[in-house]
């Protein structure tokens, strides 16, 4: 019974740390997609959100024009120079805008703020697809695909809007133009990862911008090569506004996860991907757990299962915390884009004889003062700067602007103030100017919103992207740890092994005329459960090592490596009347020979020793193709097809102990781990009693 009893016991603590090894791996496996999945899901949500921020004040800038056109046009006195004049100066405080046109109702243009002088020929706008939309009726603001301008050669998005009458007459349309460039340089500063990727596009799936941008056709704006997973998710789950999925990019061939979120209100897609290499290192590292087989350390890994399930507990909330934040961001926003929504820009007109002759609405709304308050210029200084050492500094710099710009003809630049409303608030204010023959006309607009949250934007990416990295760290430092643990314990196991050994054999020699058969029997039996554990020690150590000692290659002859193994294993073929045949030459290949001498000689070996026919054969030979293909063949027992994969699982055994000669289970999972590890893989082809054959390649690509 007690020799019983150290076999249970030690086959129990096998058992156990091995179903613990494997939970674990699993668990930092699931951590690490967790992680991913919250990266780029939350940075697809901030980049969309940031662009339609963009796009919406763009449109906010259509409608202000269209209206100031359509008041011109009803009161029949439309100066197009004077309100290109007006657009132009605005269009500087609306990035990233780069011009504003506007095309009456026969499709003439009437101005482009990119061109300064009048036009000596109209252009001719109807044929564009914006102008026939409009003009059919289409209200909303209409977005083209990308476009490339023939003069410059440059990508840009067009936003359009239809001006009507307020009896419905079509009085024309006007549009604006985003560069596609400027898009892709807020992308360039958003942390992704080396193979990262982050891609823009149109409700169809057109390509607007990606970063980084990709050499070939794959760089051209407006390709539609997306792949068949996100194809597949939009076909079979319509109407979503986020998808998250992996997937290999055909464009690059790198395996990604990708977030592909919905603009909230615009025909766009905003689609970030981090590579899936990024985060699935430190789970594959933790195999290492596999060498701990003592009750002991089974204890000490269980209190590590609870530990990680703590941690797991605390990335679960601040996934739940990120959940809130996310959703005060876009809370946030949505108040934004009602605070500027249709909203124009803000004007006034002062005479020479600083008299304020004329304001607009969006002027009286976001300041507050009635005309009977802000009567003549000095009101407005004293109302808006009522600390006198600001309003002194306020005097300065805009009588300088002024200056320079009837010095250098220009207009006035614009000047960033803190204005205070007739409610006593302030708000900042880009304040700039146009001088006319007998005024100033002032533009005013109001960012005070608009920087608060890209701090809180700035604030926000940067905690994410440190919590990842602390995360990443942390992990990474566990995994050294428990390599570290696997490796000591793997040695330190065997001493006590030695001693039960070392016991049993004392007591077969001294104790021999007093044991019955029985004991003896328990003897032998014990010595030989001690032998086969120390050998799955030593197969779990080197299977271990195969993950942390770095891999050497260098240009290595296959066929003299084979010639070696065939003479290590020369004696055992001929015990076991095995004929070796070299079918085809092997070629040379970057490689680490040692390694590639373990996976034939485990693969000859495994064939000699599985075979029960009385003409035993082992072919090698190699498939020519842009990637080799070597093989190992016999006419052996074969192995049934629902068993292809658990062969080389550590410890898998198709047969009794003492049958074919024995053996631990590590030696296909050392050949697997060798050639993975080279950028290849194994498979085989077998049909039972008649023979298998094992396939495998180095590396992956030619």
């Amino acid at each position: 019974m007690r020799w019983s009893a150290y076999y249970t016991a030690a086959w129990c603590a096998g058992v156990s740390i091995l179903a613990l090894s494997v939970f674990l791996v699993w668990k930092q496996r699931q951590e690490g997609s967790d992680i991913a999945r919250v990266s780029v899901v939350n940075t697809a949500e901030v980049l969309a959100t940031q662009v339609e921020s963009s796009l919406d004040l763009a449109d906010a800038l259509l409608q202000s024009v269209g209206r100031r056109y359509r008041g011109d046009a009803r009161r029949g006195s439309a100066d197009s120079a004077q309100l290109a004049e007006e657009v132009r100066m605005e269009v500087q405080s609306y990035q990233p805008v780069s011009r504003v046109g506007m095309v009456n109702s026969n499709g003439q243009t009437v101005f482009n703020t990119a061109l300064r002088t009048p036009f000596a020929q109209r252009i001719d706008a109807s044929n564009l697809d914006y102008f026939q939309r409009a003009r059919a009726g289409e209200k909303s603001l209409i977005y083209t695909e990308p476009l490339r301008s023939d003069a410059t050669g440059e990508w840009t998005l067009t936003l359009a809007r239809r001006v009507e009458s307020k009896q419905g007459v079509f009085l024309g349309v006007v549009y604006a133009t985003i560069p596609v460039r400027a898009i892709g340089k807020v992308f360039a500063h958003v942390g992704v990862g080396a193979q990262g990727s982050i891609n823009m596009r149109t409700a169809a799936l057109a390509q607007v911008v990606r970063c980084p941008e990709l050499p070939g056709a794959n760089s051209d704006i407006g390709n539609r090569n997306v792949s068949q997973t996100i194809q597949d998710l939009m076909r079979s789950k319509p109407g979503q506004t986020l998808y998250v999925y992996k997937a290999v990019a055909p464009i690059d061939s790198v395996e990604r996860m990708y977030a592909y979120q919905k603009f909230d209100h615009s025909p766009f897609w905003m689609n970030v991907g981090r590579a899936t290499a990024d985060f699935d290192t430190a789970w594959r590292q933790t195999a290492v757990l596999l060498a701990a087989l003592t009750l002991a350390m089974s204890a000490f890994l269980v209190w590590g299962a609870r530990r990680l399930t703590r941690q797991h507990r605390d990335l679960e909330h601040r996934l739940r915390e990120q959940s809130l934040a996310k959703r005060a961001l876009h809370d946030s926003e949505q108040r934004f884009r009602r605070l500027f929504h249709d909203s124009p820009v803000a004007l006034c007109v002062v005479t020479e004889a600083g008299v304020l002759t004329d304001r607009n609405r969006r002027f009286n709304l976001l300041f507050g003062y009635s005309p009977q308050e802000l009567r003549t210029i000095d009101d407005w200084w004293r109302l808006a700067y009522p600390n006198a050492d600001y309003r002194t500094e306020v005097l300065q710099s805009w009588n300088s602007a002024v200056a320079s710009s009837v010095r250098d003809n220009t207009d006035i630049a614009s000047i960033e103030y803190q204005v205070t409303c007739r409610n006593g608030g302030e708000r900042t204010i880009l304040i700039s100017g146009l001088i006319l023959g007998d005024g100033i006309l002032a533009t005013f607009v109001d960012i005070t919103d608009r920087k608060m949250l890209e701090d809180g934007l700035v604030k926000l990416n940067a905690e994410l992207e440190a919590r990842v990295a602390n995360r990443t760290a942390e992990l990474q430092r566990s995994n050294r740890e428990l390599e570290d643990f696997a490796y000591i314990a793997s040695h330190d196991l065997k001493e006590p092994l030695r001693g039960l050994h070392n016991y049993a054999s004392f007591l077969q020699e001294d104790y021999a005329d007093k044991l019955d058969d029985a004991g003896k029997n328990y003897l032998e039996r014990m010595q030989r459960l001690v032998e086969r554990l120390t050998a799955l020690i030593d197969g779990l150590l080197a299977y271990s090592r195969l993950g942390s000692v770095d891999l050497l290659r260098d240009a290595v002859a296959v066929d003299s490596v084979v010639d070696g193994v065939c003479q290590d294993l020369h004696v055992f073929l001929r015990e076991h009347g095995v004929v070796l045949v070299r079918a085809t030459p092997l070629p040379t290949i970057q490689c680490n020979a040692l390694r590639v001498r373990e996976v034939f000689q485990n693969l000859i070996t495994n064939a000699a020793k599985y075979n029960d026919k009385p003409d035993k054969r082992v072919e090698i030979g190699c498939r020519e193709g842009p990637v080799p293909v070597f093989y190992v063949r016999d006419n052996g027992i074969g192995i049934p097809a629902q068993h292809h994969e658990a062969i080389f699982r550590i410890f898998k055994r198709l047969h009794e102990q003492r049958k074919y000669g024995g053996g631990t289970g590590v030696g296909l999972t050392i050949v697997k781990k060798i050639i993975e590890r080279h950028g290849g893989h194994i498979w085989l082809e077998s049909v039972p009693n008649e023979g298998s054959t094992f396939y495998f390649t180095l590396s992956e690509n030619p």
